[in-house]
């Protein structure tokens, strides 16, 4: 069986934007070593639900999980039928910002490295029903670097 050139071209072309999200995504694993671990033995990992350190292992009905990896990477999981409001952890001298978020529509699903938009709240996230996000926390001086850079036009 031959398959015709455009036909996989216009295969690629109608599926572009879930090939960018993928794209995005393997190039974000690569960038944290926690997500390439082969052992977690290594790696700082906080269980959270909604509320911070409180991940409901006990909880049955529980539709929520949210980690932190050694402080830079906040994984959320909302697989409620319901949008959740997520308690953020507060990392002294550092901010969110939002790498990937499956509750919205491309292109805001995914950022390129260095784009990221900031959190309007770094206390709370809210994630949609049946949503995915990740977020990366920045130290305040790289924060007041990139919005120099911006503002300069550098």
């Amino acid at each position: 069986m031959t398959t015709s050139g455009a036909w996989c071209w216009d295969r690629v072309a109608r599926n572009e934007k879930l090939r960018r999200f993928w794209r995005l995504l393997i190039a974000f694993r690569k960038r944290y070593a926690a997500l390439r671990a082969s052992s977690y033995a290594d790696v700082q990992i906080r269980w959270h639900g909604c509320e911070r350190d409180a991940p409901g292992w006990n909880d049955p009905g529980s539709r929520v999980l949210s980690f932190t990896l050694d402080e830079d990477v906040q994984v959320i999981l909302n697989m409620d039928d319901r949008e959740n409001v997520f308690e953020l952890p507060q990392i002294a001298g550092r901010h969110w910002r939002r790498a990937f978020d499956t509750g919205l529509p491309s292109p805001e699903d995914a950022a390129p490295r260095g784009a990221e938009p900031r959190v309007a709240d770094d206390t709370r996230y809210v994630a949609a029903a049946r949503s995915t996000v990740i977020l990366v926390s920045e130290s305040a001086h790289r924060l007041n670097e990139r919005t120099r850079a911006a503002f300069l036009g550098v």
